[in-house]
């Protein structure tokens, strides 16, 4: 049988009180007015959950998916925005045979358009644990696949398993695929949105079931995060103000690129727009990166942190308007990869390798070997 997800707007709270739900099992079905979404709480303009285990879910949506809930759309015409908000607090979802798919898809939350977002002590993992699959266009996330906010913090949260994105156009990252915080305006009682002390750990085995996600993604030794357009590490694609401190991805990264697109494939992030509001600090990325450009005008941007920052300004006279503080990355001898794939609109290529080395971003030299997760 299926699980039938819960579609009750006027829910704002559930407290597992720590109990565990196994083997949760929701295949695709007709619901919220034809959304066909797959989650075990379907809709709500503010929503806390906490204290909440899930072992081994298997959850399949027609268009949309996720563990926890699919949406959280403050604009539902009766909510006041500035209440509307997504916590979610002491989540474990975990188990070998972990699966979430479908077009859109997040790991605990697939679309996510609130005012304020807070997710503490959130796990998702498992020995072979999948989001996205086969198919799919949309963007695919560890945690969350679109999250667009006013207020944001992410603390000690994080995500290991495979994440299978080659067919997803708009963005696939370990945490969040697709990030939007350009809606924040800064003020003395306002808090920069934040991710801190989160992590991504890699699987080094193949994925284990090839003929389930399609034989040609790149799910192979030491990947385990792929992605068609914009691929990262922490975050596929982000714009807005955002510090990231006190976290690290040891996930091997792998993007495509299809057609005359700019895309960004990188170890934290895979590309980043208006990225003067961007502030890396303290992070690490000790995977691999990787790029393949088919049918292309325009091969992916690759980087060790960014795959392309795009300032879009020439005014600043800096090749980089975001802060790299404290960073630090293991390369596995390529050479013609930088910390940076691209900065956007500033300097000529030829001057772009010597501006960011006032970023003084060192490397270990050798390529990180250890598995840094629970296998478990």
């Amino acid at each position: 049988g299926s699980f039938k997800a819960i579609e009750n707007t006027d829910l704002y709270s559930y407290d597992g009180k720590g109990f565990t739900i196994a083997n949760l099992k929701m295949l695709s079905q007709d619901n919220d007015n034809g959304k066909n979404a797959s989650a075990l709480f379907v809709r709500n303009a503010h929503l806390t959950v906490k204290n909440l285990n899930l072992k081994n879910p298997y959850i399949v949506g027609k268009q949309s998916a996720a563990v926890i809930i699919n949406t959280v759309d403050g604009n539902d015409g009766k909510t006041d925005w500035n209440a509307t908000e997504l916590t979610l607090e002491n989540i474990k979802i975990y188990g070998d045979n972990t699966k979430v798919q479908s077009w859109t898809v997040g790991g605990v939350a697939s679309n996510i358009n609130v005012h304020e977002v807070a997710m503490k002590n959130v796990y998702f993992y498992g020995k072979n644990a999948l989001i996205g699959g086969s198919y799919g266009s949309g963007v695919a996330g560890g945690l969350a696949g679109s999250l667009k906010a006013d207020a944001m913090t992410i603390s000690n949260c994080m995500f290991s398993g495979y994440i299978s994105g080659k067919h997803f156009l708009n963005g696939v990252g370990g945490l969040i695929g697709s990030l939007d915080l350009s809606s924040y305006q800064a003020g003395p009682d306002k808090t920069v949105p934040l991710i801190e002390n989160c992590y991504v750990a890699g699987r080094n085995n193949t994925y284990p079931d090839l003929k389930d996600i399609g034989d040609d993604d790149y799910l192979r030794s030491r990947f385990s995060i792929s992605g068609k357009c914009e691929a990262g590490g922490l975050i596929g694609y982000g714009k807005g103000t955002l510090t990231i401190r006190n976290s690290f991805n040891m996930a091997g990264v792998f993007g495509y690129a299809t057609g005359n697109y700019e895309s960004g494939v990188g170890g934290l992030i895979g590309k980043y727009e208006n990225s003067s509001k961007l502030s890396l600090e303290n992070c690490y990325f000790g995977g691999i990166v990787k790029k393949d450009a088919y049918g292309s005008d325009t091969s992916p941007y690759i980087g060790y942190l960014i795959g392309k920052a795009d300032v879009k300004t020439a005014a600043t006279g800096s090749a980089l308007d975001c802060k790299i503080i404290g960073c630090a990355y293991s390369y596995d001898n390529q050479d013609d990869i930088n910390p940076v794939g691209s900065v956007d609109g500033m300097l000529p290529e030829t001057q772009t390798q010597t501006s960011l080395e006032k970023f003084k971003i060192p490397g270990t030299g050798n390529p990180i070997e250890a598995e840094p997760y629970d296998t478990n």
